[in-house]
Order: structure tokens, then C-alpha cells, then sequence
């Protein structure tokens, strides 16, 4: 008897059968497992690989429970995916690019200490505002320091209202890991305009100053866009 996996993995799900090949071709069992879209401003979307292999595995497994059938006795897989996708992966199958980064944030609490608020970074501003103070909140209710086990895809944002300055370091990992960080000062006013310092430490192994440069290019726009949509509003 020759047995074969087939993959349809869709837009919000996985499809996954287990086909019997004799002259006929038989269905034996099949499962389904949903995994994330994420819509991101400008109308794109985005996915995670590793909730793609994670749902592959769940429905592989059921079908291997519901079967009499053993991974050995597997002869072919079979795929029927989007085109020309292509996810990248280490030695351990852990991706080496990642589809989706959040922010992670430091959040002072009342008693001096801190906590990690994870955000959703590409959520429209007019979403994102109300959304990250809501976090905040719940993060400094009852927060911990545990960004989780996909923490290598983070952003790490530290926020420092009350200190001008024009240089910072922060203390690294050994051997460096690979998040940005980036860091954000006390803001002032002279003469008419609005300064504040913000600092972005990488890994120089990935980014160059090519980067660094494309990301404050980036950020002198949005800011702008920002500032010129406040300046529209009406003034109570």
C-alpha cells in the first residue's frame, strides 16, 4: 500500500489528507488548522511561517492518530500552495527572515519596577494610539518580563521622558542577538520647533549605515505627516 500527504495551505488555513494509491486513489482522513492574515496599512498582508508549520504539524499528527497509517509507510508529500513563496529557515528550521516584527516596550510601574508590552506596530495611528495605551495599562497591571518565544522577531523600544541627551549606549547580549533597539528621549521646544533624541542600536552583522540612514529618512516622513495633520486639527 502506498500512502501520500497532500498540503493545500490557503489563505487563513491548512487542508491536510491522507490519500491511500492503488489503482484508485482513496481518501483515508483529513484535518484543517487555521493560522493568522495580518492586514497591514496601505492594503497588504502578511503571514507568519512558523504558524504555517505549526498547523501543518497539529494536522499531520491527527491524521496520524486517526489512522492505522505510520510516518514511515509515508511515500510522498504533496503541496498546493500561493506562488512563488519562498520562507527561509536555519539549521534548527527556524525562520531567518521574519514576515512580522511587533515593538516591545519597557513600562514603568508604580512601584518602580518595569514590565514588557508587546504592540502591534502596524496597526493604522489612529488605531495604534488607543490599542497601545490599553496595553499599557493591562502591562502595568499585572505585566511581567517575558517577551515570549518568538522574541528574536521583536523591536525593542525604550522610552526616556525625562533626559535630553545626545548620545547612548545600551548593554548587549554575548553573543549579540539580532533586535533592533531603539530608544527615545525627552522632547523640547526652541525656537518655534519640537527636538527630540532617538537612538537606534543594530547588529552590525545585519545592518549597515545604509539602513540606519534609510530608517531616519523614513521617520523624518512620518513625523512630518504626522505634524502636518495636527497642525490641520481644530484647536478647542
Amino acid at each position: 500500500m502506498t500512502y501520500v500527504l497532500a498540503y493545500d495551505i490557503g489563505t487563513t488555513g491548512v487542508k491536510t489528507c491522507l490519500f491511500s494509491v492503488e489503482e484508485r486513489i482513496t481518501l483515508l482522513s483529513s484535518a484543517q488548522a487555521g493560522y493568522g492574515l495580518y492586514l497591514v496599512e496601505g492594503g497588504g498582508a502578511e503571514q507568519e511561517p512558523e504558524e504555517w508549520w505549526q498547523a501543518m504539524s497539529r494536522t499531520t499528527r491527527t491524521l496520524f492518530a486517526r489512522t492505522d497509517v505510520r510516518p514511515d509507510q509515508v511515500a510522498g508529500l504533496s503541496f498546493c500552495s500561493q506562488m512563488q513563496g519562498l520562507a527561509l529557515v536555519d539549521r534548527e528550521g527556524a525562520p531567518v527572515e521574519f514576515a512580522r516584527c511587533d515593538t516591545s516596550h519597557t513600562v514603568l510601574r508604580e512601584d518602580g519596577t518595569y514590565s514588557y508590552c508587546r504592540l502591534d506596530c502596524m496597526q493604522p495611528f489612529e488605531q495604534y494610539l488607543p490599542a497601545a495605551q490599553a496595553l499599557q495599562e493591562q502591562a502595568r497591571e499585572r505585566g511581567g518580563l517575558d517577551d515570549g518565544e518568538d522574541a528574536a522577531s521583536l523591536f525593542f523600544v525604550s522610552t526616556l521622558p525625562w533626559v535630553r541627551y545626545t548620545a547612548i549606549r545600551q548593554p548587549v547580549p554575548t553573543p549579540a542577538d539580532s533586535n533592533p533597539r531603539l530608544t527615545w528621549g525627552r522632547f523640547w521646544e526652541q525656537g518655534g520647533r519640537a527636538s527630540m533624541p532617538v537612538t537606534v542600536l543594530c547588529n552590525h552583522a545585519l545592518v549597515d549605515g545604509a539602513h540606519i540612514g534609510a530608517f531616519f529618512q523614513a521617520l523624518e516622513r512620518e513625523t512630518g505627516a504626522l505634524a502636518a495633520q495636527a497642525r490641520q486639527r481644530p484647536r478647542d
